[in-house]
Formats: C-alpha cells, structure tokens, sequence
C-alpha cells in the first residue's frame, strides 16, 4: 500500500461522511460547526445498525457529492493541463473525476474503529478559505487532520484536507501530472473511464 493510501485510509472517515449545514456559511465559527457536523454525521452513519458496507458505500457517496467542491478540486488536480484541453475533455474529465473521487474514498470505510473526533480551532486564510484543525484520537498520538473549506452558495465545501501537513489534493495533482507526462491527457482518460474502485490511477 502506497503512502498517500495509508494517509487516504485514515482521513477517508471524515473525507467523506459531509453533510452541508443548512445555515449561512461565513465566519469562524460557522466553520467549526460545519466540520464538528461532519466528524458527527460520520462516526453515527458508521455506527448504525445492520449496516453493511455497501449501503454505507452508496450513503457516503451521495453525502459526498452533496458536499465537496468537486469541480474546484478537480480542475486544480488537473493543473495547468486545464488550460490545454477542449471544453469538452474537461467535461468527460470532470465527470470521471468525480466518480473517482467518490467511489475512492467511499471504498476506504472499513478500517473505521471508532476513534473520537474534535474540531480544535479554525482560522481564515484569505477572504474565501477557511482552515478548521481537527484531531482523531487513537491508541497514541491524536492524528491532525485540517480541512480546508470554502463558502460557496451560502453554505461549505471542502476543497482540500490535509492529513499531518500533507494536501490530499496537491498529491492527487501530482499523481495526475505524472501520468499525463508518460501518457498524456487520453491516457489519464482512459485509466479513469477503467477505474474500478481499487487502486488510483498511477
């Protein structure tokens, strides 16, 4: 397993369990209350019932896509390689991107035990972006996790997490820029139109 899997594995219980809070985004703490919202809703979808992991599967990823700023994380996966393609391969990108995204982290439930989470301070960053700090206990040392948020339409979006300093987001970038190096655009296409729910495309 791949270092950024092993950081996907554990920031995926909170990457991927959003519900949007219905109140007006715009301060500090509306953004605290947001993500506490988030570590909340996650850990009581992940505890229900007779749950099996296919329906939480198919609920996080509709929860997800309610909740991301996929578009804007999608377009700045793609690096300056935006400006470079049609309109119309952005679309079939932006499409298959999100299906990426979601079925990637919803995949990645299983390991959830049942630490606790807490939001530990938020502070803005410029006008749009807000950084909520939050930890998840574990048998040792908390595990930071920092969200990156932005109001859009009135309410959050995440636009990047951050497990222990590392952007999820700005290795995902990477990823993609190495593969459109060696195979170019059709070919990161192309590993996307055949992603499976395992591995990300490499």
């Amino acid at each position: 397993m791949s270092v950024r899997h092993r950081i996907s594995s554990l920031a995926v219980i909170l990457l991927i369990a959003l519900t949007p809070l219905p109140a007006a985004a715009g301060t500090l703490d509306d953004a605290i209350a947001f993500v506490q919202d988030l570590g909340d809703s996650a850990i009581a979808v992940l505890k229900a019932p007779d749950s099996t992991p296919e329906q939480r599967r198919l609920e996080f990823q509709a929860i997800l896509d309610r909740s991301f700023a996929v578009r804007t994380i999608g377009r700045f996966a793609l690096g300056q390689n935006w400006l470079a393609v049609t309109p119309e391969q952005r679309e079939e990108y932006l499409r298959l991107f999100r299906l990426f995204i979601l079925d990637t982290y919803a995949s990645r439930l299983d390991g959830y035990s049942g630490q606790s989470f807490n939001v530990v301070k938020a502070h803005s960053i410029n006008e749009m972006d807000t950084i909520v700090n939050t930890e998840i206990g574990t048998d040792g040392a908390p595990l930071r996790i920092d969200y990156r948020v932005r109001a859009q339409q009135g309410r959050y979006k995440i636009i990047d997490v951050m497990v222990e300093g590392i952007s999820l987001i700005t290795t995902q970038r990477s990823e993609f820029a190495s593969i459109i190096n060696r195979e170019g655009f059709d070919g990161l296409l192309e590993l996307m139109r055949n992603y499976d729910g395992g591995a990300a495309p490499n």
